[in-house]
């Protein structure tokens, strides 16, 4: 049965942000993709001819560089006229932020866990390496976490006033957030400083 007309949003009429917003948006999106491909190419060509300490290191700032892309493209054509219509779309905008925030750390942190593994041991098997085991073990499994628990019922609400999306992630969700995020940046951080710590003292 069809709804009645009152219940129907027409998003033509709904109010937009001013373009000036819009444009802004859009030209910092392209500033910041221009920034991420020209870190990428001044690296590349600082690494042209050289051989790799690591094919592992190499793939994951790779991933790192086309979640990036993928989270600024996103923001760009949300903002530049995809014109959220209802909740179900703000929805789906909050998850996508919440998925390429938590790849994107999984992609950083496994990254400074093959740097440890390099500087402990770069001739074991990462498989029989226990600090790289369980440094992977727990960024997937409490990022996986985290972003499975702030996707359950993540904020999200439509303004049929203003037609903008009001989107984020509940409070007790914010916490796990920070709290995994603390504990893994501060343990990978620890380890990764340490042997300079621990040869500066010894010399």
């Amino acid at each position: 049965m069809a709804l009645p007309e009152r219940h129907l949003i027409d998003s033509a009429k709904l109010p937009v942000e001013s373009t000036s917003v819009r444009t802004t948006v859009v030209c910092l999106c392209l500033f910041y993709m221009f920034l991420i491909a020209l870190g990428q190419g001044l690296r590349y060509g600082r690494m042209f001819g050289r051989r790799s300490w690591s094919k592992v290191l190499e793939s994951l700032i790779l991933v790192q560089c086309m979640i990036c892309v993928a989270y600024v493209s996103t923001v760009a054509i949300l903002e530049a006229g995809l014109s959220m219509a209802n909740k179900a779309q703000c929805q789906v905008a909050i998850r996508l932020c919440i998925g390429l925030y938590a790849g994107g750390k999984i992609a950083l942190y496994l990254f400074f866990n093959e740097r440890i593994h390099i500087l402990r041991a770069p001739f074991m098997s990462r498989l029989l390496d226990p600090v790289w085991v369980v440094g992977t073990i727990a960024i997937i499994a409490g990022f996986g976490g985290v972003q499975a628990f702030a996707s359950v019922a993540p904020m999200a609400s439509f303004d049929t006033t203003t037609g903008q999306c009001l989107i984020g992630i509940a409070a007790d969700a914010s916490i796990s957030v920070i709290v995994v995020d603390s504990v893994i940046s501060s343990v990978l951080h620890g380890w990764i400083g340490a042997p300079s710590i621990c040869s500066g003292w010894t010399g």
